[in-house]
């Protein structure tokens, strides 16, 4: 089977950014027409932008349209009217068998949240026999939970009632440590704005003498109701998660995640939820449809709706190529032929990049963080920006950086920090953020050894484009904005030869001499042109072999191209790095996939005959003093 047959690309509603790395994804391959991933940047001088991702889906059934009510922007739900038993339950007893310690979130709307009776969100009890837990809200707005140890009924309610206007959906928690690691078992409840919070703790912990455990039982776990269709819930349900482990992520293994909001459709009676178990809607539950106004910003949609695009490769694997969010603003254009025979969704996202872009960092009045290397002010601006650490592999740096007031994008902030270091700051096509350090061309595998040679008798491309290379400057003027002092260099052979061409920055490097060090690096390596591939196409479904390769490598990848030009006898070798990938897809009237990479021309350390080697410590051929110049 070649990769391309198995190009998958899923949408999923993320609920924050704290959903970033544990969504629920929806598979719309069968949809797609055609997708495009557009990465990196123009020219090794600039800095890179957010990844982009465009996907055309078929929608003869409207079903990417927002103003449809069976699309799949609308939020579906449990709905249960409490004048009767209501519930959803699954079809195996093994589904939420948890004997130890539990973790129960739920996402609900209770028509009145003081209750004069018990109503259950989610249970796995009956009044006698076989029995394990429940969790409910109690009379008065308390949150409950029990559990059956075997021999008797524990638990207690929270020790104040929840404060949620009647009427209104609110994620609610209860958590059992069966055994704290002092003698005691304890139950916590909280509050929260999503399923992976934060969460405000409810009230006092509740601490009890005693280890204990949870009775395994075979009933049917079940949303709503008491497994015996009891105490039923009166509103919706739209998600409930039960965990075997406290703070594990949604998808633990042996527990249970239903969410009725994105894994059901409008109608129906059965499903499978998102841990892949079975589940029923019985009584006078039903399962109902209404906008999604946590995806929805009139006709535009909200941020934090995830997209991600991946490919498998001939060994069975899968390999990423795109992970980002549905832009907020232009996620959704909808086209119609003439006749109303046909009809396309295009759905476009970009990387998490957006969300700095999105993010102004509020200026201080004081200035903070004198003398931080790159790597710790990046951090940061992270953690401002997502509320926690999105993933990614961040060098050390080695510039001192400027004390800063802030009062820009997030994005902003990073790519002055990148221009400072002379590194870069990007996006894998997984959705890790990077950031380079000015070495990681030489020390990074990856940058320094050639990942893949594209030539006639190795990777064949299809198309190339040699030109003199526009990443030329000849003169540079960089104020160090820790010091104010502006530094100019020049080189006056090409400035004759070639006219100025100035490169102009301010740098946010805490002392003068990494200006200086930093401009005079400019004019040295693109002081003058330099003829060199440019771009070149590749066709990944020539053959497997060239399938693989292209999805091996990544931006900033270092490669080779081999070009022999018309009557010449031999191939000129050009050492090049990745500076940008588009992958284009297309499946009607036929499958392509086509890939084209933007290259640079590496032009230091020797590997460009106009520039002279530098010196490199304990090396035998670059160690030799009068042979190299001091490098930046």
């Amino acid at each position: 089977m070649a990769p391309f047959d198995t190009l998958t690309v899923q949408i999923a509603a993320a609920d924050g950014v704290a959903d970033y790395t544990a969504p629920y994804w929806r598979d719309v391959s069968s949809d797609v027409r055609s997708c495009e991933i557009r990465s990196g940047r123009s020219s090794e001088l600039e800095e890179f932008e957010a990844s982009t991702c465009t996907v055309v889906l078929d929608n003869r059934t409207r079903q990417y349209d927002p103003t449809h009510s069976g699309n799949q922007w609308w939020t579906t739900y449990l709905d249960t009217p409490g004048t009767s038993a209501g519930y959803a339950r699954a079809s195996s007893s093994t589904v939420g068998s948890i004997t130890g310690d539990l973790d129960i979130r739920a996402h609900v709307l209770a028509d009145d949240w003081t209750p004069t009776s018990e109503r259950v969100i989610v249970a796995k009890w009956q009044a006698s026999g076989s029995r394990s837990y429940y969790f409910a809200l109690a009379p008065s707005g308390y949150l409950r939970l029990r559990w059956y140890n075997g021999t008797s009924t524990l638990g207690s309610d929270s020790t104040v009632p929840v404060s949620i206007t009647d009427g209104t959906a609110a994620w609610v928690r209860a958590v059992l440590d069966v055994n704290d690691g002092s003698g005691n078992h304890t139950i916590r409840y909280y509050t929260g704005d999503s399923r992976n919070g934060p969460w405000t703790q409810l009230g006092s912990t509740i601490t009890t003498a005693g280890t204990t455990s949870v009775a395994s039982s075979t009933l049917l776990l079940t949303a709503g109701a008491t497994s015996a269709s009891l105490n039923y819930w009166a509103g919706e349900i739209e998600e409930v998660i039960v965990l075997p482990q406290i703070s594990g992520t949604p998808d633990w293994p042996g527990g249970a995640w239903i969410r009725f909001n994105i894994g059901w459709g409008a109608s129906g009676t059965s499903s499978t939820d998102y841990a892949g178990n079975t589940w029923t809607v019985g009584g006078s539950a039903s399962i109902q449809a209404r906008p999604d106004t946590s995806a929805l910003n009139g006709s535009h949609l909200k941020p934090y709706r995830l997209m991600r695009v991946t490919i498998e490769n001939s060994g069975g694997g899968e390999t990423a190529l795109f992970y980002g969010f549905l832009n907020q603003r232009d996620a959704i254009s909808l086209a119609y032929d003439r006749a109303l025979k046909d009809a396309t969704a295009t759905i476009k996202a970009t990387d998490v990049l957006t969300l700095y872009a999105a993010h102004h960092l509020d200026e201080l009045d004081t200035p903070t963080g004198d003398g931080q290397l790159p790597s710790t002010r990046l951090f940061a601006v992270a953690l401002e920006v997502t509320g926690t650490s999105v993933p990614g592999v961040f060098d050390a740096g080695y510039t001192p950086l400027a004390a800063t007031t802030y009062g820009e994008s997030a994005l902003e902030h990073l790519h002055k920090v990148a221009q400072a270091e002379g590194g870069a700051v990007w996006v894998e096509p997984g959705g890790d953020l990077r950031f380079d350090d000015r070495y990681a061309p030489l020390t990074n595998l990856r940058m320094s050894t050639s990942q893949a040679t594209f030539g006639p008798s190795n990777t064949p491309y299809a198309d190339l484009v040699m030109e003199y290379a526009d990443e030329m400057a000849n003169a540079a003027s960089i104020t160090c904005t820790g010091t104010g002092v502006t530094v100019t260099e020049q080189d006056d052979d090409s400035v004759a030869a070639f006219g100025k061409i100035t490169y102009t920055a301010e740098l946010i490097a805490r002392d003068t001499p990494q200006a200086e060090a930093r401009a005079q690096w400019i004019v040295d390596v693109y002081g003058r042109p330099a003829y060199a591939p440019r771009e070149i196409v590749v066709l990944p479904l020539t053959s497997t072999a060239v399938a693989d390769e292209v999805l091996s490598l990544m931006l900033r990848d270092r490669v080779t191209v081999l070009f022999t030009p018309p009557g010449a006898s031999s191939a000129i070798t050009f050492s090049c790095n990745i500076e940008g990938i588009t992958h284009s897809f297309a499946i009607n009237p036929s499958k392509q996939w086509r890939t084209t990479y933007r290259l640079s021309l590496r032009r230091f350390l020797g590997d460009y005959d106009d520039v002279a080697d530098y010196l490199e410590l304990d090396s035998a051929s670059r160690g030799l003093l009068n042979t190299g110049r001091l490098g930046y």
